[in-house]
């Protein structure tokens, strides 16, 4: 969501945009501005490299602290010492850091001081408004979460506490995207999707 929400707003603005996981270097040449999200191949940083080179507008967006990701954190082997120093390079030549708190711009700010706060959140168009409740079955309750299994130790602070509610009220549900497993009982009121839109209602 932090790629395809802003993405689409440009795009309701008459931008064109184009996303890809690994674009190729003539698109850069028609391109007015790189948008890199936690880059961490080399590739991406020569990209980036290539961009600030020929004047375009390189920004890097990153939503988490990845170089201090708990070693329990099934994401921690992922984020190599190599993957973090191509993270570096990239942040490093950016023309703007986009993070999603304070706290993170302050750790990024040694490697570039050009920070903006862009706090992780979904647009309005993305929730029901409050008519569209009204014709839902409004006995019904549904707790929900997104995240990826780099965020599965957020969970864990709450062992046992689905499980309690699903007991206690009878008309609550939840619903977790992002995930294959959580670490909560298996019960016919919880449902997982690695898909957020098979989340929705």
């Amino acid at each position: 969501y932090r790629c395809h929400t802003p993405g689409r707003a440009l795009v309701d603005r008459g931008h064109d945009v184009v996303m890809d996981h690994a674009p190729p270097m003539e698109r850069l040449a028609a391109s007015d501005v790189l948008v890199l999200q936690r880059p961490s191949r080399q590739a991406a940083a020569q990209l980036a490299g290539v961009a600030v080179r020929d004047g375009k507008t390189v920004v890097v967006d990153i939503d988490d602290d990845l170089w201090n990701i708990h070693r329990s954190n099934p994401a921690a082997s992922a984020w190599t010492p190599d993957r973090l120093g191509v993270l570096e390079s990239a942040i490093r030549v950016a023309s703007v850091v986009t993070v999603s708190t304070p706290e993170l711009g302050e750790r990024v700010r040694g490697l570039n001081r050009r920070i903006v706060v862009v706090p992780n959140m979904l647009p309005a168009h993305a929730w029901p408004e409050a008519d569209r409740l009204g014709e839902r079955d409004s006995k019904r309750l549904t707790v929900g979460w997104a995240g990826s299994i780099s965020h599965l130790s957020d969970l864990m602070l709450l062992t046992g506490v689905p499980e309690a509610i699903l007991e206690r009220f009878p008309h609550v549900d939840f619903a977790f995207a992002g995930l294959r497993e959580v670490p909560f009982r298996h019960h016919e009121r919880i449902r997982l999707s690695c898909r957020m839109s098979d989340m929705r209602p």
